[in-house]
């Protein structure tokens, strides 16, 4: 296994029983995996650094140019990807938190949809050379 890998356990009664079966199932992969808590989720991911922030990064690298990253995340788990990424690119937290790595918060999930439109709508007025 290889990757990021999530447990939802958004219905389920007893996320802690959840939580259980899966460490119990992984106990024999020696320490390679660690447990990232969510917005009713489990992430489970390599012990070595990587993460959403990480993944763009990569994606940098191979598609070379000028351009800018919009980094939007509503859940703990994307709080590595702010640190990540820092300075550059735009990143957005959704929902009212008290302290997040990103540069923006978009305090309501409604208010997503008017900022990218909004934001398209500048993008299209403009040529690129």
């Amino acid at each position: 296994m290889t990757g990021d890998n999530m447990v939802h356990w958004q219905e389920v009664p007893s996320p802690g029983w959840v939580r259980e079966r899966v460490r119990e199932r992984l106990a024999g992969l020696g320490g390679r995996f660690r447990f990232l808590h969510g917005k009713k989720t489990f992430d489970l991911r390599p012990s070595f650094r990587w993460d959403k922030g990480n993944a763009l990064e990569s994606i940098r690298k191979v598609l070379p140019g000028c351009w800018m990253a919009v980094f939007l995340g509503d859940d703990a788990t994307d709080e590595e990807a702010f640190q990540t990424i820092g300075p550059r690119a735009l990143t957005i937290r959704i929902g009212r938190v008290r302290v997040s790595a990103a540069e923006y918060v978009i305090p309501r999930r409604r208010l997503v949809d008017l900022f990218l439109e909004k934001l398209a709508r500048r993008a299209g007025n403009r040529t690129v050379p």
